[in-house]
């Protein structure tokens, strides 16, 4: 089950590369050994998995928000819940939540989480503010502790679930999130709408940050470290962003005028096929988040064949290995050094390269999906014990 968006990011792009590997090993896999899928959600796929279209009223968002304050929305829930009634037109024994929106149903489910950073950072305003921070707590903690399986990229996700909600171990599952390679058009230059200066930017001379504007996202340590390049080594990279404003871009395009930095580019949301071509033809994916550990563009940048600067947040060595060059987020002097050396010794970068494609071919979106089928087949024995 998965609702989101093309727009909302990297969670669009994990649930597409999920969806076309459920189509391939559909076409693969003998009748008689093959798992039903029926995707519930406003999701275009071929027709070889069933798709329902599946949208929460109006009613159904009013009680779901309400679900945790009383018992007596529970049943209101039932009565009026479409989930639950396809659930029972289509006899569907498991649910899966592809995406990270968790819907209550009575059935066994499975579900992803990829942090917990109102709890472990719960300073930074997306989290907090505006009583954020109550809601994704009553969230994850309903979601997590009634999940018949958790799903976590790392084993430092694994801990964090298990620390701060006390799920048994056993109910959570570690698969490293998968990544995708896609091909783009090389010949074809994407952004011809736009500004000349930025049409020129085809030498893989700028920097890349695909990444919505929150402020863990920590646009202006990126900015702060190209300041230094420039003024202390007189290197100057461009810079692009990607990505929709969630309240924090006017900040970071005050710090663009205040730094003096000339060539940064804003490009809000791009389709998938720009969003490659960046990959493709900028100098390093640089990506200073503050959050972890699940982070799905430096995976992206892997398969692309652009190289990784990243945050040595919790569980990025694990997720991203010898393949990236890891830094303090919270210096940007650390990272203008990475930059630097990537600039400084080509055989540095290019073997970033090379790496991030060993890495992209050896976990892929059908190894995933054959996991999950696994965990379904360890999980029947005990969902065939009642019906619906």
């Amino acid at each position: 089950m998965s609702d989101l968006k093309e727009n909302s990011g990297g969670g669009y792009t994990f649930q597409t590369d999920i969806f076309k590997a459920l189509e391939a090993i559909s076409q693969s896999r003998s009748q008689e050994n093959s798992h039903t899928f029926v995707v519930l959600g406003n999701v275009n796929t071929s027709t070889i998995i069933e798709t329902i279209p599946y949208r929460l009223s109006l009613w159904e968002k009013i009680v779901r928000r309400s679900l945790n304050w009383s018992p007596i929305f529970y049943e209101i829930w039932r009565r009026i819940s479409k989930l639950e009634k396809l659930i029972k037109i289509h006899d569907i024994d498991i649910l899966w939540f592809v995406s990270l929106g968790f819907i209550p149903a009575s059935l066994p489910y499975i579900v992803s989480t990829w942090d917990l950073q109102h709890r472990l950072q719960p300073w930074f305003p997306e989290v907090s503010h505006n009583g954020q921070w109550e809601r994704r707590e009553r969230n994850h903690a309903k979601m997590l502790r009634s999940a018949s399986i958790i799903l976590t990229g790392t084993e430092e996700g694994k801990k964090e679930v298990e620390y701060f909600y006390q799920v048994p171990t056993h109910n959570i599952k570690v698969l490293n999130i998968p990544l995708a390679t896609e091909e783009s058009e090389e010949s074809t230059h994407l952004f011809q709408d736009l500004s000349q200066d930025l049409d020129k930017l085809t030498t893989k001379s700028f920097l890349f940050y695909p990444a919505q504007f929150w402020a863990h996202k920590n646009h202006i340590g990126l900015l702060q470290a190209v300041q230094i390049l420039r003024d202390r080594h007189n290197l100057n990279f461009p810079v692009i962003f990607v990505g929709a404003d969630k309240g924090n871009q006017k900040y970071i395009e005050q710090a663009v005028t205040d730094l003096k930095l000339e060539q940064v580019y804003f490009l809000g949301f791009v389709s998938r096929e720009q969003l490659i071509w960046l990959y493709r033809h900028a100098f390093a994916l640089v990506f200073p988040t503050f959050f972890g550990p699940d982070n799905l563009p430096p995976l992206e940048a892997f398969a692309l064949g652009c190289p990784v600067i990243a945050s040595k947040v919790a569980g990025a060595d694990e997720q991203l290995g010898n393949a990236a060059l890891l830094f303090d987020p919270k210096q940007p002097e650390d990272l203008a050094i990475a930059i630097k050396s990537l600039w400084k010794d080509p055989e540095i970068r290019q073997n970033l390269i090379e790496l991030g494609l060993i890495k992209a071919k050896q976990w892929t979106a059908i190894d995933y999906v054959n996991h999950i089928c696994q965990i379904l087949d360890d999980f029947a024995p005990i969902r065939r014990c009642w019906d619906n």
